[in-house]
């Protein structure tokens, strides 16, 4: 048979060879060895503790070095079991030979010891010899069962293995275990000696930090190995045997059980009494569940230490290395060496097995790299660690951890500096972990000398000693992988350390397909990282001065100042924050840590004294953010604080110069890739055909979300100024106060002029008042001092009427509640920011800014439905933004329904009169000018004059309804602010109608002329729009959808309006409604017969009943002063007058008297005898109407209404012919 190392079996074939060979023992085998036998020698030696037993425990620890061959050791097991089965058998029968049953055994007295008789029965206990009178089932079993099931297992497996030799463990599992089984065993160092610490098992303390000290210093050898894993066995040898001698009865008469026991390490987990029977089994109740694992983990390490200096004693051949360490202390694939082909077999390889081994090696590189990248890293961890172990176990000995590694986070280069103080750390890290593993002793230590807290200096036992001992040794780990980085880089090529120091976060492969895949994915996730993760640092800013619920602290604040700056700073100027962004984050760092040291310093006993003595009082302590916190909130409220220094300086130091290289604004122009082409191949076999159709679709998916996106991008940067100054105004009006008058004024200046500007004014303005209302919450500023009682109706705040509240819990439930609107606002206006950076990246060309589709023109709109779709997307406010603003006119009319709309009806009177030239140049600049200044009047109506001034207003006696209806301020009732909305909407709208009208001409190529076509004819090659009512059958399939839809509107349009007005004269029962009904029954009477008047008398006729439309909306207004104020005197007298206009107030805005007054509740005689429904009088017919009415006479200003009106001339005519064709 070859051996291991023959070239026959090198390489995997060989490997694959050896795990199959004969020699080898079955997993059976190993698990009736290693693990069945084992198990019921301790079963058997712990459920008995005597004597005998200890022969079975002692078998049990001789296990490990028999080895395989077992022959010998289960003979001489057999003998020992069938001898305790005999004896036992024996000896029941003398006692039930001399009667009474047992009566000798007690009888017969040797000596005593204290309280206990040692009696001949006492001896005959100690070999597992009892009488078994008053002895329960339980108990009985425990004393007879172990011998016979130890008799049976060891006959079970002795016939198993019977003529069986084993000669080569499985090797794969000796790899596997030589690689891994020391960093197995130091943890099981670990692991047992945290469990109960003591003087014993503090030799397993020292040995793992040994141990890792010794790895750590690159001397990790086998000869140190050995010798510390023989240091151990022998120990756990010792205290196996120790540790179960002290649970024999017999043997704890010798030593009395005390304190100083505990201390050692030995441990009573059975207890014994004079008073009692020590055949019966009592257990001691009062242990933890670590001190119970504790002997489970002595005997398991005691077997792994022997395996495992079993295993570095052998000298093997070599083998095969897939993976290793170089000489730097990364982890790095090593290269095949050449290997002997293998012999060859009828068998053919195997497809599965090739695909299995491919994505093992693409998972072992992966997991390679990743290895190899954190310990490359190490540093950044040991930093990290160092902070969690400070605040995780606070105390003055932590305290040095935590300044410490804020320090080693200023460093330029942080990564040096972590190596070189390295070694003093991990001195640090072990001297702490002693003291921790002392403390932890069962041993009663002072709290106090001289005065002095020792808790606090950090020499206190903790509550859960495993926890914090495992926790504190985990943290150690990271310092032991930074030392050994520095030490072995000590040792390497002065280029090697120069790659390391400047690409810490760099993994060099080789072009293996595996290496490159994830090479690739490495980079992917670093490009994420650099564009993301200054945002998760900005956001996290954002969160911590914001957070802490409703208690707002100054530390908060300045976070919150720090953030809005740095928010601030991208709106205004992109070049100067990508400037600012080092020193920034500095800053941030340097705060960052001095919050983190006050907050840490402050849960100190004698600190909040000092500093109430230096003059800063308990409140103010508590403003500024300095609060004691219970032990398990400590950990949590210096979290935030440490988590958010740690991702700031990963920022600064590994994400901020490649941050600043791809913010960088190139000059030119960002070049578009073309879109891939698709290509479909024919593929009979069904799963590739699956995969290349998933592909193609997934290449569709990328393709119409690049467009997608791109448009929506391209919408965003046309409209994110009118989206940001509506926001403004909004927030100004859902949050009515003078501080937010500035506000108003800004948004609806920038609606006309100088945008840019006041947007930026608008953004700091909204950054001081955030921080002020946090400022104002702080409880030393006392909100009832601003009162005014009893200088008006109601009670007034001063505060709450400049802007400022608190948080009651009624009005305002949170913080958020209170800073929603800036919060929307900062989040829309930082939107802004970033379309305008990224339109700079784009670097659009000049004049299409604000064109979606720059190459869609006005004839292209007439060749399909998506180029119709397009052109109405780039130009549909250029074609009917006139019509929009006077729809949007009788909208705010029809809304407010108040005086000021009464103004608007004014306006609106000759603005549907005047032609487009006529808007543009008379009276289109003076309404905008109109609404500028109407707007910001109506804001000061409605915030009222100081309540401080103690004024009342000269028109506090008038009827509320005719105040309101006046839109006059009041204590009381002030003017419901939300009516400004709407005008404001209107002013946006006329503004960007302006805007339409100064840049028509230039647009007119592209866009289309306005004109307004009043002749009567046109020459057929004159009209720019294609006749859509032609059947030709060159036309295009594209072009006949499109000629489907204009036919189905155009042709329809004029009947619908019509049917329009009818409904609207139909649904209302009143005057107004009777001038509806017969303009629509003239129209509908003439018939198609309209289409051939000349254009002007059509535009003309078209006026009337338009004007009829805009007198009902002008009339309706002024009743509305009839209907709110005079309504009830008019139910009385003049009942008919109020059913023949519909007269009612329409307040909707509040819901008041104004109401019941519509419903006549006033008195319940006159509700009979004069009832108006109250849905007659409101103007939403009414403005649906003057909707449809505008938009038809557009139609007939249109080049459109040529085709109309000659198809219907055609028609007209076939159809003259056909009747005289009949007669």
């Amino acid at each position: 048979m070859p051996s291991i190392g023959s070239g026959e079996q090198g390489g995997v074939g060989g490997v694959v060879r050896i795990i199959g060979a004969k020699e080898e023992p079955p997993i059976s085998a190993i698990l009736l060895i290693r693990v069945f036998l084992p198990v019921v020698l301790v079963a058997c030696s712990i459920v008995r503790p005597c004597a005998s037993s200890f022969l079975y425990l002692l078998l049990y620890l001789c296990l490990p070095f028999v080895g395989i061959k077992l022959r010998g050791y289960l003979r001489i097991l057999l003998v020992l079991t069938t001898l305790a089965i005999l004896s036992q058998f024996v000896f029941q029968i003398v006692l039930l030979s001399l009667p009474p049953y047992g009566y000798f055994l007690d009888e017969i007295q040797i000596f005593q010891y204290g309280c206990k008789n040692i009696t001949m029965g006492t001896l005959f206990q100690q070999f597992s010899l009892i009488p078994l009178s008053a002895l329960n089932a339980l108990d009985i079993m425990r004393w007879v069962l172990p011998d016979l099931v130890l008799f049976a297992a060891t006959t079970c497996v002795y016939y198993y293995t019977h003529n069986k030799t084993y000669t080569k463990p499985k090797r794969l599992f000796k790899s596997v275990y030589k690689k891994f089984g020391s960093y197995v065993t130091l943890t099981l160092f670990l692991v047992t000696a945290a469990l109960e610490p003591s003087i014993i098992n503090s030799a397993y303390y020292l040995i793992f930090l040994f141990g890792c000290t010794a790895w750590s210093l690159n001397i990790f050898s086998k000869r140190i190995l050995i010798f510390l894993f023989a240091i151990g066995s022998f120990n756990a040898f010792l205290q196996i045997l120790a540790t179960y001698v002290y649970q024999i009865s017999l043997g704890r008469l010798f030593i009395d059980f005390n304190f100083n026991m505990r201390l050692l390490g030995l441990v009573d987990f059975v207890e014994y009494d004079c008073t009692k029977d020590d055949r019966v089994l009592v257990i001691n109740d009062n242990l933890k569940l670590s001190t119970w694992l504790s002997p489970v983990a002595i005997l398991l390490l005691f077997h792994l230490t022997v395996y495992q200096i079993y295993f570095l004693l052998r000298k093997d051949p070599p083998e095969l290395m897939v993976s290793g360490e170089n000489n730097y202390g990364s982890i790095i694939e090593q290269q095949q060496q050449h290997q002997p082909p293998p012999q060859s077999s009828s068998r053919p390889p195997s497809t599965i097995t090739t695909a299995s081994t491919k994505h093992l090696q693409l998972f072992t590189t992966a997991l390679l790299k990743t290895l190899n990248l954190f310990i490359k890293s190490s540093y950044i961890g040991t930093n990290i660690i160092m902070m969690a172990w400070s605040i995780t176990y606070h105390s003055w000995l932590t305290f040095i951890l935590l300044i410490a590694a804020c320090l080693l986070w200023m460093f330029p280069n942080q990564r040096r500096a972590m190596l070189l103080s390295s070694p003093i750390l991990v001195i640090y890290a072990e001297i702490l972990l002693l003291i921790q593993y002392v403390y932890c002793l069962q041993y009663d230590f002072p709290k106090f000398i001289d005065g002095i807290n020792l808790t606090e200096i950090g020499l206190a036992k903790d509550p859960n000693c495993f926890k914090a001992i495992m926790v504190k040794s985990c943290y150690a780990v990271m310092f032991w992988i930074t030392l050994r980085q520095y030490v072995t880089e000590k040792t390497t090529t002065s280029s090697l350390i120069e790659n390391a120091a400047q690409e810490s976060f760099r993994v060099v492969v080789s072009n293996q397909p595996a290496e490159l895949i994830v090479k690739g994915k490495e980079h992917w996730l670093k490009s994420i990282l650099i564009k993301l993760w200054i945002w998760v640092v900005a956001i996290m800013l954002f969160i911590i001065g914001l957070g802490g619920g409703d208690k707002v602290v100054l530390y908060r604040i300045v976070y919150m100042a720090l953030f809005l700056v740095f928010i601030i700073t991208f709106q205004l100027s992109y070049n100067c924050w990508r400037r600012m962004l080092y020193s920034f984050w500095l800053t941030v760092i340097i705060y960052s840590m001095l919050v983190l040291v006050l907050i840490y310093t402050y849960q100190f006993e004698d600190i909040p004294q000092y500093l109430n003595k230096t003059g800063i009082p308990e409140q103010l302590q508590k403003d500024i953010g300095l609060e004691k916190f219970d032990t398990g909130d400590l950990f949590v409220r210096l979290l935030t604080p440490t988590f958010f220094l740690i991702i700031t300086v990963i920022q600064l130091h590994y994400f901020h110069k490649d941050f600043l290289k791809i913010s960088e604004i190139i000059g030119h122009a960002a070049e578009e890739a073309p879109p891939e082409e698709i290509i479909v191949e024919d593929n009979k076999n069904f799963t590739k055909s699956i995969k290349l159709y998933a592909k193609i679709m997934y290449k569709k998916a990328v393709l119409v979300y690049k467009v997608g996106s791109e448009i929506c991008w391209k919408l965003l940067e046309i409209h994110i100024g009118k989206i940001v100054i509506t926001s403004v105004f909004i927030l100004s009006v859902f949050d009515k106060s003078l501080l937010h008058f500035p506000l108003c004024i800004f948004a609806v200046i920038a609606t006309v002029s100088l945008q840019t500007m006041l947007i930026h004014l608008c953004s700091i303005y909204i950054c001081i008042l955030f921080l002020l209302k946090m400022i104002y919450q702080i409880d030393y500023i006392e909100h009832s001092a601003y009162n005014n009682d009893g200088c008006n109706a109601t009670q007034q705040n001063d505060a709450e009427w400049l802007g400022f509240f608190k948080i009651d819990g009624e009005r305002f439930n949170s913080l958020i509640s209170i800073l929603s609107g800036y919060i929307g606002l900062i989040a829309i206006l930082t939107l802004q920011g970033v379309i305008k950076i990224r339109r700079q990246f784009r670097r659009r060309a000049a004049g299409t800014d604000n064109i979606v589709f720059p190459n869609i023109t006005r004839p292209d709109a007439d060749k399909g439905l998506i180029p119709m779709v397009q052109f109405l997307v780039n130009y549909i406010f250029h074609k009917f933004g006139v019509e929009t603003t006077l729809v949007t006119l009788v909208l705010v009319i029809g809304t407010r329904l108040d005086f000021f709309s009464v103004l608007y009806s004014a306006w609106l009177v000759p603005m549907f009169w005047m032609s487009r030239k006529q808007l543009q140049f008379k009276i289109w600049m003076p309404f905008i000018t109109f609404l500028t200044i109407l707007l910001p009047l109506q804001y000061l109506s409605s915030v009222g004059i100081p309540p401080f001034l103690c004024v009342d207003y000269p028109w506090t006696p008038l009827d509320p309804e005719l105040k309101g209806w006046l839109f006059l301020p009041d204590f009381v009732a002030p003017p419901d602010i939300s009516r400004l909305v709407p005008d404001f909407i209107l002013l946006l709208i006329c503004t960007c109608q302006h805007k339409v009208f100064r840049a028509e001409e230039a647009l007119e190529g592209e866009a289309g002329s306005n004109d307004e076509i009043l002749s009567n004819t046109v020459e057929g090659n004159l009209n720019p729009t294609p006749d859509f009512l032609s059947t030709s059958h060159t036309v295009r399939e594209e072009q006949k959808t499109l000629n489907s839809i204009k036919k189905s509107v155009l042709l329809s349009f004029y009947w619908l309006t019509l049917g329009i007005i009818f409904l609207t004269g139909t649904n209302r029962v009143n005057l107004f409604a009777l001038g509806y009904l017969v303009g629509s029954f003239i129209f509908l009477w003439e018939g198609n017969e309209f289409y051939l008047r000349e254009k002007v008398d059509i535009i003309k006729r078209w006026n009337i009943l338009l004007s009829y439309n805009v007198f009902v909306i002008c009339i309706k207004c002024l009743l509305q002063l009839v209907g709110c104020v005079f309504l009830p005197a008019l139910q009385y007298n003049f009942c008919w007058l109020i059913q023949l206009f519909g007269i009612a107030c329409l307040n909707k805005f509040k819901s008041e008297s104004s109401y019941e007054i519509n419903r006549g509740l006033l008195d319940g005689s006159s509700n009979q005898q004069c009832d108006v429904p109250h849905d007659e009088a409101g103007m939403v017919w009414d403005g649906i109407t003057f909707a449809f009415l505008i938009l038809q006479r557009r139609i007939f200003f249109s080049y459109y209404f040529f085709h109309i009106r000659a198809g219907i001339q055609i028609k007209l005519t076939e159809y003259g012919k056909k009747v005289e064709c009949k007669n």
